[in-house]
């Protein structure tokens, strides 16, 4: 299985998602039905909420990133996994 994780992330990062990770995401927070009802994420709506939270990781991430390299020793793939995105 290829880890499509790093090149998603960097990606990510400065702000061109894929077309198939736009998908992919978008899958997976609808399939879920009642994480969906809860986060108010509907068919509609979730183009946008891909959108926020890829910001929202855009503006966290190079925070987090040096403070788990700096504080816990952690590897860039280790702080991706922390992310859940590896």
């Amino acid at each position: 299985m290829q880890d499509y994780s790093k090149s998603w992330l960097s990606q990510v990062l400065v702000d061109t998602v894929p077309t198939q990770w736009q998908q992919l995401a978008a899958e997976t927070l609808l399939a879920d039905t009642l994480r969906a009802k809860a986060f108010g994420i509907t068919p509609e709506n979730v183009e946008q909420v891909i959108a926020a939270r890829s910001h929202l990781l855009q503006e966290v991430y190079p925070a987090f990133s040096q403070l788990s390299q700096t504080t816990h020793q952690r590897t860039n793939l280790q702080t991706i996994q922390c992310l859940r995105l590896g």
